[in-house]
């Protein structure tokens, strides 16, 4: 979901640039997430409130009680299934577990623990075990491979861990990090089936970082 998808709400897109520009100025400080689908803003000089999404698009609206409203309906809407449905793990608590998963990732992979470093470059170890795996193997490890992914994220440029609506599930995402937003599950679940033929978790995320 992104701000090109609420046409007839009380409220106006904001273009990449000028975004920057907002949030590179004081005027506007951080409120909390909404949702799980982005980050509110709250002007220091009038009434106005900012959506981020985690596309980094947003929405501005001119008031919190536009903004509210704006929720309602997001709220009142029918929600779509997801591919991530098939993957409970996925869920409040997936957060307070990152450092177990991270931990079983190397049994899963067969790699050794210290091979593992959260590096960007750990990541070409990753792939090389994965290309050796059938894609239901990759599939299984998918929990773990999305949190070691989000750690190395963490690692290469910062951030916190979030967890974000997706359809009716959550997706874990890096917010705050130095290129903006970073949702993992869907691009992780995407990458597995390419690994050994086009691009794999090192050549996605070294992209995403550069």
């Amino acid at each position: 979901m992104g701000a090109e998808e609420n046409a007839g709400l009380p409220a106006r897109a904001v273009k990449r640039k000028e975004l920057a520009a907002m949030l590179a100025s004081n005027e506007w400080l951080p409120v909390g997430g909404v949702l799980g689908i982005g980050t509110s803003y709250r002007s220091t000089t009038d009434q106005r409130v900012l959506v981020v999404y985690f596309d980094n698009t947003a929405l501005l609206f001119d008031s919190q009680g536009d903004l509210d409203r704006y929720v309602a309906r997001l709220e009142s809407a029918p929600r779509e299934t997801h591919v991530l449905d098939n993957y409970p793990a996925f869920d409040a608590d997936f957060i307070a577990r990152i450092e177990a998963y991270v931990s079983e990732l190397p049994s899963m992979v067969s790699l050794p623990a210290q091979a593992l470093d959260r590096t960007l470059k750990s990541l070409k170890r990753v792939d090389a075990a994965l290309s050796a795996m059938t894609i239901a193997q990759r599939k299984r490890a998918l929990v773990n491979l999305v949190a070691y992914a989000g750690e190395v994220v963490r690692h290469e440029a910062g951030g916190e861990w979030q967890m974000t609506a997706a359809g009716t599930t959550l997706e874990p995402a890096i917010v705050g990090t130095q290129v903006g937003i970073v949702p993992l599950g869907v691009m992780v679940l995407d990458v597995l089936p390419l690994v050994e033929r086009e691009a794999g978790l090192y050549d996605v995320l070294q992209a995403l970082l550069s």
